[in-house]
């Protein structure tokens, strides 16, 4: 088992987790669960802990998006794309929007970036 955490976890739309962890069966690529470390009191071991948020798909940023907040903007992608929310027993996709003033700002910000945390093909 491999456990991913953040500041934030992005399920879904409607669902946020402050210092969410994600537990992945690396052998499948399965989420076996989906936490807050503020509900378990104390940081489980072995958690790979990341700055930023981790998202379920590969959010995108254009010029047009300038003007659009955060939350609203990958929302949009989210329910555009019919990507698949973080929840246990399905197959994990997790990417890391990281930079300076993520939660601050509401626009995307020069240096904000994006990575691949885990994918199983």
């Amino acid at each position: 088992m491999k456990r991913y955490a953040a500041n934030f976890l992005y399920c879904s739309p409607g669902e946020l987790l402050k210092n969410g962890v994600v537990e992945i069966n690396e052998q499948t690529g399965v989420i076996t669960d989906v936490f807050s470390l503020d509900d378990k009191g104390d940081e489980v071991q072995s958690t790979i802990f990341f700055n930023g948020i981790l998202l379920p798909f590969k959010p995108f940023f254009t010029p047009d998006s300038c003007d659009s907040n955060l939350f609203q903007l990958l929302e949009d992608q989210f329910l555009k794309n019919d990507f698949l929310p973080i929840s246990s027993h399905k197959k994990a996709a997790l990417w890391l929007l990281q930079g300076d003033d993520l939660l601050i700002k509401h626009v995307p910000g020069k240096n904000w970036r994006v990575t691949s945390v885990f994918i199983k093909e």
